[in-house]
């Protein structure tokens, strides 16, 4: 995970133990300050009794409103927006002082740096990892979202963590056949539909040696952008898995993982 090259100054953080066998925790689309209370103490009280090793947040830490296509008269400023962000990142933080931090970036979360979302003239001054200390000061690592299956995904092992790209009810399986290593598990978040460890089937049933799952959301069940949109298959959950940290070791599976799903929309 070390760099050959100097790292940049989003990058910094703990380097992943070289260890046999890593435990993580992994959760998705927060969607700040929209998270929901009871959630997120429900994911601190999971890390605190699992100890990772590894915490990865799986995209969409923050709404982005300010930078949303549509028009809005939310309540609540960008500014809100950091500070809840950061107090949740913290919050995780202090539950593990030992892990190391990931951070995966979300379409929303890229919505304040994405060139013709923003004017040019104030983008530098609202970007979120210069507004929010606990990613400016090097405690989480930041993985850009970008869809190239390389830079813009978190592997461990035979795990790989990505925020999403799409969102069609088959975009679990789509980004499976994509982005997943032999025997692996690929887990995303961004529909906020959790999906529990399935193996990838070709057709009538034959199974392919592919795994996917999805955490779901912390953030809101019913937000005001779905009102015209099914929400039906939403839910929150959290991903907690042991895997080797040896990417060389491809031909059986040398992971165990499973999604607590813990709520679904009525």
């Amino acid at each position: 995970m070390t760099p050959k090259k100097k790292a940049s100054r989003y990058r910094r953080s703990k380097v992943i133990k070289k260890t046999s066998w890593s435990k993580i925790v992994s959760f998705s689309d927060t969607h700040c300050p929209y998270e929901d209370a009871e959630s997120v103490l429900y994911l601190l009280e999971t890390i605190e009794e699992e100890k990772p090793d590894i915490v990865i947040m799986n995209g969409d830490l923050l709404e982005a409103a300010a930078a949303s296509k549509f028009e809005d008269e939310l309540p609540h400023d960008l500014e809100t927006e950091f500070k809840q962000s950061n107090r949740l990142l913290e919050s995780v933080r202090k539950a593990a002082p030992k892990a190391s931090l990931i951070l995966i970036e979300g379409n929303h979360d890229y919505r304040l740096r994405r060139v013709g979302r923003i004017d040019k003239k104030i983008r530098r001054s609202i970007d979120f990892r210069e507004r929010i200390s606990e990613i400016k000061d090097g405690h989480w690592k930041l993985i850009p979202y970008l869809n190239d299956g390389k830079r813009g995904v978190c592997r461990v092992g035979q795990l790989t963590f990505v925020h999403g790209f799409e969102s069609t009810l088959t975009s679990d399986r789509n980004e499976c056949v994509r982005f997943a290593q032999p025997n692996g598990l690929v887990v995303r978040g961004h529909t906020h539909r959790p999906v529990d460890v399935t193996q990838l089937e070709y057709k009538a049933g034959v199974p392919l040696p592919y795994y996917y799952a999805n955490t779901g959301t912390l953030g809101p069940m019913k937000p005001d952008y779905m009102t015209a949109s099914k929400t039906n298959g939403w839910g929150r959950g959290i991903l907690i898995a042991e895997a080797s940290t040896n990417p060389r070791v491809q031909a059986t599976v040398n992971w165990t993982a499973r999604v607590d799903i813990f709520e679904r929309a009525e």
